[in-house]
């Protein structure tokens, strides 16, 4: 580390102190923002050869860089993260000053292509990718070409990456497509309308079950994922791991090896986020099984999943930020009858856009009891309207949080029993919530 970096982590480093003593926030982004004002190189130089993974998703990314970090952890020990979220360049400088070990990093979808050659990861993790942000991530396609030609200097110029990747989402599909050596990963997914037209054409694509599909009755092509672009011939490559429901099936010469997935994170998006960071995990070195057995216990990540109490009020937190987002929450809040509050707003960091609400099937919720917050809930309790789900409107969070729990119990509530209220929240809502618990919202 030359110098002008090691001063920059110094300035960084006291940065970050003030931001914490003065209550504004972790520090993570302000540390970072100082090093690379002062020392712009800083990612190249504090890399070096340690970047053991790098993770990137529309979805989810969070959750696995936790979940893989977990599993490296376990194995290794001393790996570095930035747990907290802060997935942009100043975010992973603040990362991999906070020690000397092994990093796994959560790298934002915008900004993977400008980071690769500089962190020269081992294994490159892709997931997803969809509509995030309306004013500004908008156009997947052209997200996928950015990934397409960075992944084509893995190996090169420094770049030392395998990638693991979704072979259920066509977009990565078709991005990872130019990397040297790519292991897929079969996960299946509750979301395709972003995936419709093939990448590499612009066709229409064919799912299975669409009219056209001969292959659903010939090779059992029903099974999830199991696309191809009739025009250009772009198609779902053959998975080595592949998760089935709540198992992960690993190729071994003995047969399929399977792997139960037991997580304390609810719901199969979890499941989802395991087994892909289970296979990264292979990738370096910790076998499938054992990867997945110290994921058992990671809890709530960042806030999400977290049981929280504000103004007396005890709720349980979920993300959204995107219309696949919102199809994974209500596959996590499942038949739950408790109270629910849904709270939307509109600010930098959420995207202006709201338009997307249209494309999230909330008439899903109907026989809820719903109320709605957040500084666009005129356009949501309008979407949910049109959705035919019963609800009411309340312009701030704390008066939401206790509306909502004025309701009452839902039927399945054990009798006195304070069974709490479920949230969900996009991005900047969800932090709000996060900051009722801090300030007591009394």
């Amino acid at each position: 580390m030359g110098l002008r970096t090691r001063l920059a982590r110094a300035a960084g480093s006291a940065a970050g102190a003030a931001s914490r003593l003065s209550g504004r926030g972790a520090g993570e982004v302000v540390t970072g923002r100082v090093v690379l004002r002062l020392a712009p190189r800083a990612v190249h130089e504090l890399a070096g050869e340690r970047v053991a993974a790098v993770v990137s998703a529309t979805n989810g990314k969070t959750t696995t860089t936790r979940l893989l970090t977990a599993a490296l952890d376990a194995a290794h020990g001393g790996v570095v993260s930035n747990g907290g979220g802060a997935n942009m360049r100043a975010g992973v400088v603040s990362a991999l000053l906070a020690g000397p070990g092994e990093a796994v990093l959560e790298v934002d979808e915008m900004h993977l292509a400008g980071l690769l050659p500089e962190l020269a990861p081992r294994v490159v993790l892709l997931m997803n990718l969809s509509r995030d942000q309306l004013d500004r991530t908008a156009e997947t396609r052209q997200l996928a070409a950015g990934w397409r030609r960075a992944l084509a200097g893995l190996g090169t110029d420094g770049g030392r990456g395998v990638v693991v990747a979704n072979a259920d989402d066509p977009l990565v599909v078709w991005a990872a497509g130019t990397a040297p050596r790519v292991v897929w990963v079969s996960v299946g997914s509750s979301w395709t309308a972003d995936a419709r037209s093939c990448p590499r054409c612009e066709q229409l694509l064919t799912l299975p079950g669409d009219p056209g599909d001969g292959r659903a009755a010939a090779d059992g092509a029903e099974q999830a994922g199991g696309w191809r672009c009739l025009s250009c011939g772009l198609e779902r490559p053959a998975p080595g791991l592949v998760l089935e429901g709540g198992d992960v099936h690993e190729p071994s010469a003995g047969g399929p090896r399977r792997h139960p997935v037991r997580l304390a994170l609810p719901g199969q998006a979890n499941r989802r986020n395991a087994a892909m960071a289970a296979a990264a995990a292979a990738e370096l070195g910790v076998p499938v099984g054992d990867a997945l057995a110290a994921m058992t216990d990671v809890g709530d990540v960042a806030g999400r999943y977290a049981w929280l109490r504000a103004g007396g009020v005890r709720f349980w937190l979920l993300l959204a930020k995107n219309p696949a987002g919102w199809v994974e929450n209500f596959d996590v809040m499942g038949t739950s009858d408790r109270p629910l509050v849904l709270a939307v707003n509109a600010q930098g960091a959420d995207g202006r856009d709201t338009s997307w609400i249209y494309d999230v099937p909330f008439e899903r919720l109907r026989g809820r009891r719903v109320v709605v917050a957040g500084e666009r809930s005129a356009d949501l309790s309008l979407r949910l309207a049109v959705a035919g789900v019963d609800h009411r409107t309340v312009g701030d969070l704390g008066g939401a949080l206790r509306a909502a729990q004025a309701l009452g119990p839902g039927p399945s509530a054990a009798p006195g029993e304070e069974e709490g209220v479920d949230v969900v929240g996009n991005y900047t809502a969800f932090q709000q919530l996060r900051g009722l618990v801090a300030g007591g919202d009394r």
